[in-house]
């Protein structure tokens, strides 16, 4: 009895110190990725390409799609044509965004190398208020979190309806 209730103990404490780890394993992660997504909106809000497109794998196989405010959708297929695209916003926007940008209602699958993200992105300038509902796919390379694929719907404040 002694035995079988040893075992159980054993059994349980590895669990929970397994669980644990993993835990925060994946916390690590999430904290990684959020780092991501914050520095790289950062940078685009500064304008800066360079710095923007470091945080996106660079492959052909990219997928970065923009539907704006003023209801224009822009799509790229592969990294020059996301820098491109990018590129040629901050050429005809040069100036450094003057506001304040924040994430929130971030949700984060991560599976191996691989991430899933659902955000919102929060836009307050002089000219007014906006946001979008972001949707990611990351991918780890060498131990780093970079975007595969992003796509954004900009909206106007309280234009969203979320269904629960």
């Amino acid at each position: 009895m002694k035995t079988i209730l040893l075992s159980m103990l054993l059994a349980v404490t590895s669990l929970t110190t397994s669980t644990t780890v993993t835990f925060a394993q994946q916390s690590g992660e999430e904290a990684a990725i959020k780092k991501v997504l914050t520095t790289s909106f950062d940078a685009f809000g500064k304008r800066d390409l360079d710095g923007f497109a470091a945080y996106f794998v660079k492959s052909p196989e990219l997928f970065y799609q923009v539907h704006a405010a003023d209801g224009q959708l822009l799509v790229a297929h592969g990294w020059e044509a996301m820098t491109h695209m990018v590129g040629g916003h901050m050429k005809n926007d040069p100036n450094d965004f003057k506001g304040k940008h924040s994430l929130s209602d971030i949700r984060i699958h991560t599976q191996g190398d691989m991430a899933w993200v659902s955000q919102t992105s929060n836009w307050a300038s002089p000219r007014g208020a906006s946001k979008g509902s972001d949707i990611l796919v990351l991918q780890k390379q060498s131990g780093q979190w970079k975007i595969a694929a992003l796509t954004t719907q900009t909206y106007a404040e309280g234009k969203l309806i979320v269904v629960k």
